[in-house]
């Protein structure tokens, strides 16, 4: 009974995780959804570090306060590797040449020391959801690349397919076939 519940756990844990990367890798191609890890802890308490924030395009002019954004800051700001910078828009000036946007951390004491220019060519996306304690995993396959991701859930589901074949059933027979 008990290796009976082991064998349905681990093909529907396996199962899920094959689901999940299929509906992520839609949402990616279909609708522009973007996964990007919290790293930092700047946007605590709703966005702790390890979190995964889920987010889609936003076109410069649909950028609201109180939206937060995924963008990279002007130089000298910009990370050295490149990553993004995940924060809350907290006001948005006017100017004859376009829109600048003030922002800052939830956590942090004050703004960001940048501003934002609407008017470069920047990209831009709204987080629109936020998942706890799954960034990790998804910096880890980031770095990895998305071969690699594929590769270990496939790996996943056939350690989950051989442990089914290999874990005796009951009355003692290893597989259908034997």
């Amino acid at each position: 009974m008990a290796r009976r519940a082991f064998r349905t756990l681990m093909t529907l844990l396996v199962t899920a995780l094959a689901l999940g990367a299929l509906a992520a890798g839609i949402a990616w191609l279909a609708y522009g959804v973007r996964f990007v890890p919290v790293l930092t802890p700047s946007m605590r308490p709703g966005m702790p570090p390890g979190s995964l924030a889920v987010t889609r395009p936003l076109a410069p002019e649909d950028i609201r306060t109180g939206q937060v954004l995924v963008f990279r800051p002007p130089q000298p700001w910009t990370p050295k590797d490149g990553r993004p910078v995940l924060h809350r828009v907290t006001a948005i000036e006017q100017y004859a040449a376009g829109r600048v946007l003030t922002t800052k951390g939830d956590a942090n004491p004050g703004p960001d020391p940048w501003k934002v220019d609407l008017s470069g060519s920047g990209e831009y996306a709204r987080v629109v959801a936020v998942v706890p304690h799954v960034g990790t995993v998804a910096k880890a396959a980031h770095q990895a690349g998305p071969l690699a991701l594929g590769g270990a859930l496939l790996g996943l589901y056939f350690l989950g397919w051989g442990a089914r074949r290999l874990v005796p059933r009951s009355g003692g027979r290893h597989n259908r076939g034997a």
